[in-house]
């Protein structure tokens, strides 16, 4: 797959659907089934799949974008409903909460179709959180994951995350948005549960962008997030709080070199013929998915890490790349019945790439360096000096 032409492709039909036009035949090359699996990864199939019979002859594939569709209108519906009971319960038992992230974005969408999501998020108040975990026990959630700020529960495919903090302690914003939920006014007709204000939905929009983006990579549902909020923009003194909370978080130059590409991508005022730099932020978009991939995860890592250990930066690599085989070591059934015997797998890998299969490793790991190189030359266009 020509991930390039698949993505110019893509962004190509995303504009069809946005403007209701009717799209250009599959370049050579390409096929339709490129089309689904490039759209599956940035999730967007639900936004194409209203012009799928206009581009695409393949009845297979016609029938895997209109199932995504079938269930994200079924889903929908679903979690519209439960979302409603969930903030009843808690208006009910006193639980401070906000829905924010997917939940807020797609009420600037001129179609909530055009903007799915896998999960809910919902911030809550931290001195309420048992309270608030026992009100998702009670309506027949299970809980299934819990980390330092969010915790998740699952109930029929649906997918909830109870966050206490809107973003992790290392964000540069997280001191910013510590206290967000009760700076946000009130939803009507509540007096617990809150809504973020157009303006902090923007900019949060941006943090949450500038996050995935320096850490692992992010897709092009941020650049239609992104081309719909900027739609939203009408009055100057808007635009003037948001661009002082975008300089403050340090995000302005960021946040204006992807509201440019988004308006160039997606608003069919013009052909699009991108630039050298809008051509490298592209093929960093189209390569990494929605919320980062594989790669993009280990060199954040890799450079976080060896920051200030230069030297030991072929170790970090050698470490990192061994550690995202975890997954894979777990089908093996003897770790099932001994997890520790884990560890003998990491070292066992470590020694086979630095010592043993060393050659091919630094062929590898050359093209680490090639791959991180052009990651910074994309940092640099989006004024991102650090990461």
């Amino acid at each position: 797959m020509d991930i390039n032409a698949v993505g110019d492709y893509t962004t190509h039909l995303i504009r069809c659907a946005i403007s209701n036009s009717k799209p250009e035949p599959l370049p050579q090359g390409v096929t339709a089934k490129d089309v689904f699996i490039f759209a599956k990864r940035h999730l967007i199939t639900s936004c194409i799949a209203y012009i799928a019979q206009d581009f695409c002859d393949d009845d297979e594939v016609i029938s895997l974008f209109q199932r995504d569709l079938k269930t994200a209108l079924e889903n929908e519906i679903r979690y519209s409903a439960c979302s409603r009971k969930i903030l009843s319960e808690f208006e009910i038992n006193a639980v401070d909460a906000m829905p924010f992230k997917g939940a807020d974005i797609r009420g600037y969408y001129p179609d909530n179709m055009l903007r799915t999501s896998l999960d809910e998020d919902i911030l809550i108040a931290c001195d309420k959180k048992n309270e608030a975990e026992r009100i998702m026990a009670d309506l027949g959630f299970t809980k299934t994951d819990e980390g330092k700020k969010d915790t998740v529960f699952v109930k029929d495919g649906l997918i909830y995350e109870l966050h206490k903090h809107a973003l992790e302690g290392k964000n540069p914003a997280y001191e910013y948005y510590g206290n967000i939920l009760y700076n946000c006014p009130l939803q009507a007709g509540y007096s617990h549960i809150h809504k973020m204000p157009f303006e902090d939905v923007y900019v949060f929009s941006a943090v949450h962008f500038y996050k995935h983006f320096t850490g692992g990579g992010a897709g092009l549902r941020f650049l239609i997030d992104l081309y719909f909020l900027n739609g939203q923009l009408q009055d100057e003194p808007s635009r003037e709080k948001i661009k002082t909370k975008l300089e403050a978080l340090n995000l302005q130059k960021f946040n204006s070199v992807m509201s440019d590409l988004a308006d160039r991508l997606f608003s069919c005022k013009s052909s699009f013929c991108p630039s050298s730099d809008e051509k490298a932020l592209l093929k960093y978009i189209y390569m990494h998915g929605c919320f980062g991939s594989e790669s993009g995860f280990i060199s954040f890592f890799i450079k976080r890490k060896s920051a200030k250990h230069q030297k030991f930066k072929y170790f970090y690599y050698l470490w990192y790349t061994t550690f995202y085989q975890e997954r894979r070591y777990k089908n093996y059934p003897i770790l099932k019945k001994h997890p520790r015997a884990i560890y003998f797998c990491y070292i066992h890998t470590v020694f086979k790439k630095g010592i043993i299969n060393r050659k091919l490793s630094k062929e590898d790991y050359k093209r680490y360096l090639k791959y991180e190189s052009f990651c910074d030359k994309v940092y640099l266009i989006c004024g991102i000096t650090a990461n």
